[in-house]
C-alpha cells in the first residue's frame, strides 16, 4: 500500500501510470503473485480516488445544509457559462475531478465496447458532413442507436432530427463509431452533462 501511495501522492498525475507500472513490475520481480498485486493495487487506487472525491464534497458542503450541490466536469472555455447558468438557478456548483485514478491506471482490464455501455452521453457524427448529434440514454447505447437508425422508416411527421438530416441531405451517420462523451447513471446529472456537451460543440443538429 505504501508503494502505491508514494507512486501517486508524491508525484504529478502525468507520472501516475508510469509509477504504478513500476510498482507492479517491482512486485512481480520479487515473486509476488500477479492476481494479488492486481487486487491490492486496484483496491488502493479506489480508496485514494474515493478519498479525493469525498474531500472535495466535504469542503464544499461545510457551509450549508439546504443548498443543492451539483458537480460538472471542468472543460476550459465551456464550463464557466454552465457554471453561471446553474448558479443563477440556485445550485452550488462543484467542478468534478476529471482525472480519476481509475481512468488513468488500468492493469489489464478489458473495457466494454461503446455500444454495450449504459447511462451515457454520446455523440454521433455524420459521415458526409461535419454535423453531429448529441444525446443521452440510460439503456445500452446499441439499443438507442438502432432506434435512431430505424426512425427514418416512420412517417416523416415522426422523423427525428437525425432522420430529417438523412432524408433532406441524403447523408448518413457513422453508426459503428459513436463517441462516448460521459458516463452517468443518474438521469438528472446525465441530462445536465448532455446540455453541457451540446453547448461545448457548435456543430450539432
Amino acid at each position: 500500500l505504501n508503494l502505491v501511495d508514494h507512486a501517486i501522492l508524491l508525484s504529478n498525475d502525468c507520472f501516475w501510470q508510469e509509477n504504478i507500472k513500476l510498482v507492479f513490475d517491482t512486485l512481480i520481480s520479487n515473486c509476488f503473485p500477479e492476481h494479488i498485486i492486481h487486487r491490492h493495487i486496484q483496491k488502493r487506487v479506489n480508496f485514494l480516488n474515493n478519498r479525493d472525491l469525498n474531500d472535495t464534497v466535504n469542503v464544499n458542503l461545510a457551509g450549508s445544509d439546504k443548498t443543492q450541490f451539483i458537480s460538472i466536469p471542468y472543460v476550459e472555455n465551456s464550463s464557466h457559462d454552465l457554471y453561471r447558468l446553474l448558479k443563477n438557478s440556485g445550485f452550488n456548483v462543484v467542478y468534478k475531478i476529471t482525472k480519476k485514478l481509475n481512468n488513468l491506471i488500468r492493469l489489464g482490464k478489458d473495457n466494454l465496447q461503446n455500444n454495450d455501455k449504459t447511462g451515457v452521453v454520446y455523440k454521433l457524427n455524420c459521415k458526409d458532413c461535419n454535423l453531429s448529434y448529441i444525446g443521452q440514454t440510460k439503456r445500452h447505447l446499441r439499443t438507442r442507436l438502432k432506434e435512431h437508425c430505424n426512425n427514418i422508416k416512420l412517417h416523416e411527421s415522426n422523423h427525428s432530427v437525425i432522420s430529417k438530416h438523412r432524408s433532406e441531405s441524403r447523408h448518413d451517420f457513422d453508426w459503428s463509431k459513436p463517441n462516448i462523451l460521459h458516463n452517468e447513471k443518474y438521469v438528472r446529472k446525465r441530462e445536465i452533462a448532455e446540455m453541457f456537451f451540446i453547448k461545448k460543440f457548435n456543430n450539432n443538429l
